[in-house]
């Protein structure tokens, strides 16, 4: 943890004294407790019990019992669990919790073994497990890396140290409290306490973890806390609108391809089908025009037309008196029983409709202007 409170660190850097089976495994001079560990049930725990010199003392003693009441209302994956107030008579009242078996944040930082997308995952899951401390009225007051656990499988945000934490029922210290760095102004001057107060510790964290989120900690670290970002979740939704990185910048743009080729294909469809029908209906039109031309020569072939339209018999005997038509038949014949050659439905459905063709244009135009806006939220 810090150097006021101190907190658990990994097995391999915390080795110290032992009383019985309890191991020391973080005494800092700045602190009025010391930390343990122990194997309890195949299992480890960890035991934060005041130092020698503070036993006793009804302040420090009240501070200790108010840290496990808050941390013991705190039911969120992302904070450690908190078990039970105990007496171990090596070590007189202790808080019992869970044993995190991860580094602290500020171990990373020097490393610069963080990138863009681990960072956003931690802020996320930090904001996450804020939001949930402020929506119980409880303000950490001291939100800093070294009080940012990650588990070793996962990279899971554990929020630990409610030691200086402060609420609506929690109050027995008053005053300025946190680490100075991190500490919000109002905190530092004694001024009034909220979770604005978290957002500005926050905003200081997220400035060491990643440049790439600058305007967010700038916004989070304005010293009017009006100014400030609003709530915990604001802060979770304004990273997670961030430009993504490369690989899911990719992404986008694969979709965006893909979208547009799907787009393609179905104008090309829809083009195949509109030739087809016309290709169709064209058939149809030829097909109806050679029956009617079909059925005008049946009727020369069978006989001729009299001057009254009526048809006769070719016979031997007549041939001469009624192998002459009228002109008037003649003509009768030209304007009547020539075939007229009507277009199919088909044919007109495929006729130029210039309202539907602005109407296919505006769509094309839709669909262009929606794939250029895919490209420029990948770019």
């Amino acid at each position: 943890m810090d150097e006021a409170s101190g907190f658990f660190e990994t097995p391999t850097e915390a080795q110290g004294p032992r009383q019985g089976m309890f191991e020391l495994i973080r005494s800092n001079p700045e602190s009025y407790c010391d930390i343990w560990r122990a194997d309890k049930d195949g299992r480890f725990r960890v035991y934060k019990a005041l130092k020698h010199e503070y036993a006793g003392d009804p302040v420090y003693e009240r501070l200790l019992r108010k840290e496990f009441e808050i941390g013991y209302s705190l039911d969120h994956p992302n904070i450690c669990e908190y078990y039970g107030f105990v007496n171990i008579p090596p070590l007189g009242n202790c808080i019992e919790m869970e044993w995190v078996d991860g580094c602290s944040l500020d171990t990373l930082l020097p490393r610069g073994a963080i990138s863009k997308t681990l960072a956003a995952k931690i802020i996320s899951e930090t904001c996450d497990a804020l939001a949930y401390m402020h929506s119980k009225q409880i303000v950490h007051r001291d939100l800093k890396p070294s009080n940012i656990m990650l588990t070793y499988n996962g990279n899971n945000v554990k929020l630990i140290d409610f030691g200086l934490s402060d609420s609506d029922s929690h109050s027995v210290l008053k005053g300025s409290a946190g680490t100075q760095v991190y500490a919000s102004p109002e905190l530092i001057s004694g001024g009034n306490v909220d979770y604005h107060t978290d957002i500005f510790s926050l905003g200081c964290v997220i400035d060491r973890l990643s440049p790439a989120y600058a305007k967010v900690a700038k916004k989070c670290c304005q010293r009017d806390p009006k100014k400030r970002f609003q709530s915990a979740l604001e802060v979770k939704r304004a990273i997670n609108s961030h430009p993504k990185a490369p690989i899911a910048s990719a992404a986008a743009i694969l979709a965006a391809a893909a979208i547009s080729i799907t787009l393609f294909q179905t104008r090309r469809w829809e083009t195949q089908e509109r030739v087809s029908d016309a290709k169709a209906s064209y058939s149809d039109s030829l097909r109806s025009s050679a029956d009617e031309t079909s059925d005008v020569h049946d009727i020369s072939a069978s006989g001729t037309v009299s001057s009254t339209g009526t048809v006769s018999s070719s016979d031997s005997d007549h041939s001469n008196s009624q192998a002459v038509v009228d002109s008037s038949a003649s003509h009768a014949l030209d304007s009547s029983a020539r075939p007229q050659i009507k277009p199919s439905h088909k044919s007109i459905a495929t006729q130029k409709n210039p309202a539907k063709e602005v109407s296919s244009d505006k769509e094309s135009q839709s669909y262009r202007d929606a794939i250029d806006e895919l490209f420029r939220q990948a770019t």
